[in-house]
């Protein structure tokens, strides 16, 4: 089919490719010699890029150019990158990053590659968006924690382990979070977070130009101890492991073995006792 549609775009005639349109709008064939009824889904993020004229101009050419009896029904589609994303997460959760491929999540979101393609270029954009959504939280998080009034290395303490229970301990949103630090925009942003963590905890503790190579100091214990981790060089449990990589974070800020010991105990307790585990964000 080589037939053109013409769509308006700021006053300019444009021509499309219809073969462009039909995966745009999620239709990757028409069986021949059946009929079809064709649903479009206008994305609620970006503006449609074919009118409602354009889809009726399409129709009436599939019709009269295929012989086939098309209906067409046009459907709001402004919560479909939302449930695309959240399916994504669900399976990200469920089967870790790397074990999860395009055409599941189309299935789970029970949507067509053509629209997941709309909303997302590729499988690490979706992973992107998820990551920097969840980064966001924790640094929301860091607030709150700092609000429950915890002397600075207990609250420090606990706003880390809350986020490595998610991030570094489960197995498989821990292989996401891992697969995401190859992702430049993605590091930083985890990277402010510590920058963060530590001036909302240690204010006038820590002077301003050690804070930046702190929080690098602290992203680096994390990544190396849990990479060692994912591929069986550590044995020790996830949350010894967190609790490790707690206990140095403080030595580098200036704490001896001795006052890391007590707010490392309490911070477990508190967990235990508030039953905190993965972010209700990955909805398992």
């Amino acid at each position: 089919m080589d037939y053109l549609i013409k769509r308006r775009v700021r006053g300019e005639r444009k021509d499309k490719d219809i073969h462009e349109f039909l995966r745009i709008v999620g239709i990757e064939a028409l069986e021949e010699g059946e009929d079809a009824s064709v649903v479009f889904l206008f994305p609620g993020i970006s503006p449609p890029m074919f009118s409602v004229f354009d889809l009726v101009n399409c129709v009436s050419l599939l019709t009269d150019q295929l012989g086939k009896n098309i209906t067409m029904g046009i459907k709001s589609g402004t919560n479909k990158r939302e449930i695309i994303l959240q399916a994504a997460k669900k399976l990200f959760a469920k089967n870790g990053y790397e074990n999860t491929s395009v055409r599941q999540i189309v299935l789970k979101a029970k949507t067509s590659m053509g629209n997941l393609y709309f909303h997302f270029p590729n499988k690490q954009s979706i992973l992107k968006v998820i990551c920097k959504e969840y980064v966001n939280i924790l640094r929301n998080q860091i607030k709150r924690v700092h609000d429950l009034s915890f002397r600075p290395e207990i609250g420090f303490a606990l706003d880390l382990r809350i986020g490595y229970i998610t991030t570094l301990e489960h197995p498989n949103t821990s292989q996401v979070f891992s697969a995401a630090q190859t992702i430049p925009e993605i590091h930083e942003f985890s990277l402010e977070n510590k920058r963060l963590r530590l001036i909302t905890f240690f204010d006038d503790m820590i002077q301003p130009d050690e804070i930046n190579y702190l929080a690098i100091a602290i992203q680096g214990i994390a990544d190396g101890i849990f990479d060692q981790k994912r591929e069986g060089k550590l044995t020790e449990k996830s949350s010894v492991l967190s609790n490790t990589v707690i206990d140095f974070s403080l030595r580098l800020i200036g704490y001896s073995a001795s006052e890391i010991a007590i707010p490392i105990a309490e911070v477990d307790e508190y967990i235990k006792k508030h039953h905190i585990t993965i972010d209700k964000y990955f909805s398992l």
